[in-house]
């Protein structure tokens, strides 16, 4: 993807994500979302989330 460009969509549960390399040049069209993160980033980086994954 990083690659070529190439946009890339993952679609699970009726929800769409959308990857793209193409850089977000404003960030004042972002949303914030403070509820989504609660607590310290990097303990939150360092969970192991391999048995929740279900494909």
């Amino acid at each position: 993807m990083i690659e070529t460009g190439e946009v890339v969509e993952i679609s699970r549960r009726g929800r769409v994500i959308r990857l793209s390399a193409e850089p977000i040049r404003d960030l004042r069209v972002l949303e914030p979302h403070p509820e989504y993160l609660v607590g310290d980033p990097d303990e939150i980086a360092e969970i192991d989330w391999s048995d929740e994954w279900q494909p």
